[in-house]
């Protein structure tokens, strides 16, 4: 979800929205991500400015990975704000369906969408 914000009052209800409680959350120290633990969500902590997996193993390398590789396919000079969610979108889309022939997945997924009538 795009933010214009990254505080605390923007993140946690968008956290909320989209992830169950319960769920382990693995994050840098953003202060706006201190009050997971207390929201029902176990908060594992990396500190990216000593270590990249802590001493417990956790790490956030495999989204940093995503987004970098997400990051590429942007357009060359940006994405207009009012564009970025869709081409968020089309990024997600071919990745999860990278081992498939694409033309033939975006029929069958525009088929559900368009009934033909």
């Amino acid at each position: 979800v795009p933010v214009e914000k990254r505080d605390r009052n923007t993140l946690l209800p968008i956290i909320q929205r989209f992830i169950k409680p319960g769920t382990t959350i693995i994050s840098d120290y953003w202060k706006a991500y201190d009050i997971l633990s207390q929201k029902d969500y176990k908060h594992l902590k990396v500190n990216h400015s000593i270590e990249f997996v802590n001493e417990s193993g956790d790490h956030t390398n495999k989204i940093e990975g995503h987004w970098r590789h997400a990051k590429v396919h942007l357009p060359a000079f940006g994405a207009k704000k009012y564009l970025f969610s869709s081409h968020l979108a089309e990024f997600m889309w071919r990745y999860q369906y990278k081992d498939e022939n694409l033309f033939l997945q975006f029929i069958k997924d525009a088929s559900t969408v368009y009934d033909g009538t």
